[in-house]
C-alpha cells in the first residue's frame, strides 16, 4: 500500500449529480491520477485523510457507488478558478475545479469548509504540472 502514503486529499467539495442536487465529495491525488470519493456530511478533513490514507485505490472505489477514478493519461486540463469571497453587495461565483478529460468534463465546487482553492491548485500543479491553469 505504498501508493496510499503519497496521496493528497482535497476535501470540502461538491459536484452536481442531478438537476438541483449536489453530492459532497473529496478528490484524492495519487500516483495513478485522481480518485473522487462521494462522502457524507459527517466525514470531513483530517477524518477523510485518515480513513482513505490506509486504503488502496481499489478499496476506495469499491466503498461507495459514486466513487470513480480518473487516470493520469485521461487528464487533458485542470482549471482551478479562484474568485475570492464576495460579500452581500458583490455577487461572486464559487471557487471551482474544472477537470477536462478525454471522456468529458467534471466540475467540483468548493464549499468553503475544506481545502482552500489556492492550496488545491498548488497540490494539483505539483502532480499534473502544466496541465493545471
Amino acid at each position: 500500500m505504498s501508493e496510499s502514503s503519497q496521496r493528497e486529499v482535497i476535501h470540502g467539495l461538491k459536484r452536481k449529480v442531478g438537476l438541483l442536487r449536489y453530492q459532497p465529495c473529496s478528490v484524492m491525488i495519487d500516483n495513478g491520477g485522481l480518485l473522487v470519493a462521494a462522502c457524507d456530511k459527517s466525514a470531513r478533513g483530517e477524518e477523510l485523510a485518515a480513513r482513505y490514507g490506509g486504503m488502496s485505490s481499489e478499496q476506495i472505489l469499491a466503498e461507495s457507488e459514486g466513487n470513480f477514478a480518473v487516470q493520469d493519461s485521461q487528464v487533458t486540463k485542470i482549471r482551478v478558478e479562484c474568485h475570492g469571497g464576495g460579500d452581500i453587495d458583490t455577487a461572486s461565483s464559487p471557487d471551482r475545479i474544472i477537470l477536462k478529460t478525454v471522456i468529458g468534463k467534471q466540475v467540483f465546487y468548493f464549499t468553503g469548509k475544506g481545502t482552500d482553492s489556492r492550496d488545491a491548485k498548488r497540490l494539483l500543479a505539483a502532480r499534473f504540472g502544466d496541465r493545471v491553469r
